[in-house]
């Protein structure tokens, strides 16, 4: 029958996926019920004389492999620079968080006035900005309130 495996499945692991779902339940239920909301999904330039960076990321449950993407135009459509992470998250809120990451870094490293950040993870940008939201990834958190903090 599809959906069911001669397998067992540990019970460790049916526990961790039950407290990452009431973990995702909650933050999504806590902190912004807009959240659930869709996000378009074309792309438009920034105003002029403003650079425009999208980032996203992708997760593979079954391996928990992320792959992170920035990339960054000016408000005629150029490209101007983009980049790649891969690696390993617990999830893809966790990998979503990490492109964002890369993309105030870019910011910072470089210096840049004047952008727009894009992401597609409208739950982890709330998170990063409200700031009676805690995490579950303290440290990527903060290095994105960080850097948010000294780009604005």
């Amino acid at each position: 029958m599809p959906g069911f495996s001669q397998s067992n499945t540990p019970i460790s692991k049916i526990i961790h996926q039950y407290i990452w779902a009431a973990s995702e339940f909650y933050f999504s239920s806590e902190c912004n019920n807009e959240s659930l909301k869709p996000i378009p999904t074309h792309w438009s330039p920034p105003p002029p004389n403003f650079l425009k960076i999208n980032c996203d990321a992708s997760f593979l449950n079954s391996t928990k492999e992320s792959g992170c993407a920035v990339v960054c135009r000016d408000s005629l459509g150029a490209w101007v620079v983009g980049l790649v992470w891969r690696g390993y998250h617990a999830s893809s809120h966790h990998a979503e968080l990490k492109a964002i990451e890369l993309a105030l870094k870019l910011i910072k490293t470089r210096n840049w006035q004047n952008i727009n950040v894009y992401s597609d993870a409208k739950r982890v940008v709330d998170e990063i900005i409200a700031p009676g939201c805690e995490s579950n990834v303290p440290s990527t958190l903060s290095k994105c309130r960080d850097h948010l903090l000294i780009t604005e």
